[in-house]
């Protein structure tokens, strides 16, 4: 028995045609819709849930007792305690580190926002939410217990006193934060009646100065134009420059601070005095490349990926840059804006070899009943500069500290490496700025301090100086 031949009329081939696109583009949209809802549920569940906005997490506050936030001392910095029908969040040291604790009202911010999920997740929730209904039992959130320290940061916030600035202190071995504080007046246990008052402020208390304030980082930009030189420029260290107080160096004029002509200096001269003249001369020599490479090994232009959020600093010399913005930039000027955090790990990379490492301010998450949940680890963001170069700069920074106009952060039988700044400001006064570690043959802490409309650098490296002292009786070092 033969079989029939079906022949399709041409209308009916393009009729089957079309069914079969609308099928595959069916398909398609569908599969579309599926990976959309798998990335939803599994890679952006976690942003969901920790969103500040969140309601659902907020009412899960009234059956949860949310955990503690801890310094790395022990020392609790926010709990919950009972009240009424549900908790109520209290700030035991009130304004200690309250920039990064943050807060739980008002929306969150802070660790309160970044580990939302954490202080508010009850382990073995299953079992937890059983026993409950059976014993009474409290549910409780896990802890969240920070590298920085209360009292360290306490002392950075005394010394800078009713300055608008910040200060950041960081281990340069781990990129583990010590001490924060920033200026403003936040307190998280009267953020509620402080807040129509904090909200409206032109000063911008809110606002965590040391993590998300950029400026003009000034002289202590020269760390990363000397480390430019010594890698790209033979025989850097013999370099002299003759210095009359102000120059005109590619259709700029570069003025020394108050015009001080300070003659024939070499790097190490230049740079314990910041000499502007003699560092926008080098900045002038070398390729825009050469500056351009120091700064991104220092991660200037580059995210951090610091947990509690970061302004990215920003950094631009193209090829094409004209003499004036070479000139500019290599002396803190121009576009550069940094962070007070930024500025910290360029001082810390010094300290530590070259290396950079990524900051981070949380050691570990705490279950309530004991144990460890998620231990956090120091990661390297990756070399700034070779050791040797490393070690050329740590003797110019400290050089500038025994030598030089770092002189007010020196501490008694500690040596501290250190290099100041004075930021011009286009709004009014200069900007004050010192970044540094200490001791310098066996860094433990360094440190990055602005100080907004506080001219000359002297001025941060007080306070600085205050800061490492403290933290020098302390440790004993």
């Amino acid at each position: 028995m033969t079989g029939k031949i079906r022949i399709e009329s041409p209308s009916q081939a393009k009729l089957n045609r079309n069914i079969r696109r609308m099928f595959w583009l069916v398909a398609a949209l569908l599969t579309l819709l599926a990976l959309n809802v798998l990335k939803i549920s599994v890679f952006d569940a976690y942003s969901f849930i920790t969103n500040p906005y969140n309601s659902r997490m907020a009412l899960a506050d009234n059956s949860v007792r949310r955990g503690r936030i801890i310094d790395a001392g022990g020392t609790v910095l926010a709990e919950s305690a009972p009240a009424g029908d549900g908790y109520e969040r209290r700030y035991p040291r009130g304004s200690t580190l309250a920039h990064a604790v943050g807060y739980s009202s008002f929306g969150r911010a802070g660790i309160e926002s970044v580990y939302n999920f954490e202080l508010q997740s009850v382990n073995m929730e299953f079992w937890s939410r059983l026993a409950q209904i059976a014993t009474g039992a409290e549910l409780l959130g896990n802890d969240v217990v920070l590298t920085a320290d209360a009292d360290f940061s306490d002392a950075a916030a005394k010394a800078l006193g009713a300055n608008k600035g910040a200060v950041v202190a960081l281990d340069p071995s781990t990129g583990a934060v010590l001490a924060m504080a920033s200026s403003g007046g936040l307190n998280p246990a009267t953020i509620a009646e402080d807040w129509p008052e904090l909200s409206a402020s032109a000063d911008s208390p809110l606002l965590n100065r040391a993590t998300r304030g950029l400026y003009a980082p000034g002289s202590t930009f020269k760390l990363v134009t000397a480390a430019a030189a010594i890698e790209n420029i033979e025989g850097w260290d013999t370099l002299s420059f003759v210095c009359e107080g102000e120059a005109l160096l590619g259709g700029s004029r570069i003025i020394c601070y108050d015009k001080t002509a300070h003659g024939a200096v070499t790097m190490a001269d230049a740079f314990a005095v910041s000499c502007n003249t003699y560092f926008a001369s080098v900045g002038h020599q070398m390729a825009p490349e050469s500056v351009r490479r120091a700064a991104a090994g220092f991660m200037i232009g580059r995210p951090l990926g610091f947990a509690l959020g970061e302004s990215v600093s920003r950094f631009t010399l193209p090829d094409a840059a004209s003499d004036s913005e070479r000139t500019e930039t290599a002396i803190g000027q121009g576009k550069t804006l940094a962070t007070p955090l930024g500025m910290a790990v360029a001082a810390a990379a010094v300290a530590n070899g070259g290396v950079v490492m990524k900051p981070y301010i949380t050691d570990r998450i705490d279950l309530p009943g004991g144990g460890v949940k998620v231990k956090f680890y120091p990661e390297t963001l990756g070399q700034a500069v070779s050791p040797g170069t490393a070690e050329s700069l740590k003797a110019l920074m400290v050089g500038c500290v025994e030598n030089g106009t770092g002189a007010a952060a020196a501490v008694p039988g500690v040596s501290v490496a250190g290099k100041t700044g004075t930021a011009q400001n286009a709004s009014g006064r200069d900007h004050s700025w010192f970044i540094g570690f200490a001791p310098a043959d066996e860094p433990k802490t360094a440190i990055a301090v602005v100080i907004e409309n506080a001219e000359p650098g002297a001025r941060a490296a007080a306070v600085a100086g205050e800061i490492l002292r403290w933290r020098a009786e302390r440790s004993g070092d």
